[in-house]
């Protein structure tokens, strides 16, 4: 967790976290440990704060500034957790190929790089055709189902408990945008 973001809906900087997690990782352990018991959240936890970033051009333009979601501090350290233990049981149960290379421990996309180089130089060693398509897909995320999305993490053995509160966590989350001070 980055210490010098602002905070989100709870007003607690990061940095104060991060700052004093020793002296409260036994409480919070406890309180994670409840909530994944009893699938049990505070709505709290849920509300974002939103604000737009100017990005440049015209100030006057809605079109030239980025909204940011700033999430509650509690809430990143949860969803950390949550991520963990996924990433966690996907590995283990090798559901992902090695050809999948991003956001993933100890692989990179510089390796896959390297091999299509490599791939490259051959094909024009041996004077080979060689067509290669890269596709961009412009909000890919969006469009997934999130039935499919809750049976792949089923099928590469997550725990339901953690299916579950990933499941409130896209059910509950809101957001309210900062007004100008």
């Amino acid at each position: 967790m980055k210490g010098n973001t602002a905070p989100g809906a709870d007003n607690i900087p990061s940095k104060v976290v991060k700052s004093t997690i020793s002296t409260f990782a036994e409480r919070f352990a406890a309180a994670l440990n409840g909530l994944f018991e009893g699938n049990i959240m505070p709505p709290e936890l849920f509300y974002s704060k939103t604000i737009l970033l100017y990005k440049k051009g015209n100030r006057l333009d809605i079109g030239n500034y980025r909204p940011i979601s700033l999430l509650p501090v509690l809430y990143k350290l949860l969803t950390r957790v949550i991520t963990n233990r996924v990433v966690a049981a996907v590995e283990v149960s090798h559901a992902l190929p090695p050809e999948q290379a991003g956001f993933r421990k100890c692989y990179s996309t510089v390796d896959h790089i390297y091999s299509l180089n490599q791939v490259f130089e051959k094909c024009r060693e041996y004077n080979m055709p060689l067509y290669v398509i890269f596709i961009d897909f412009k909000k890919a995320f969006d469009s997934v189902e999130l039935p499919a999305i809750w049976e792949a993490l089923e099928r590469f053995g997550v725990d339901a408990g953690d299916i579950e509160i990933i499941k409130m966590i896209y059910a509950h989350g809101s957001s309210k945008k900062q007004k100008r001070r």
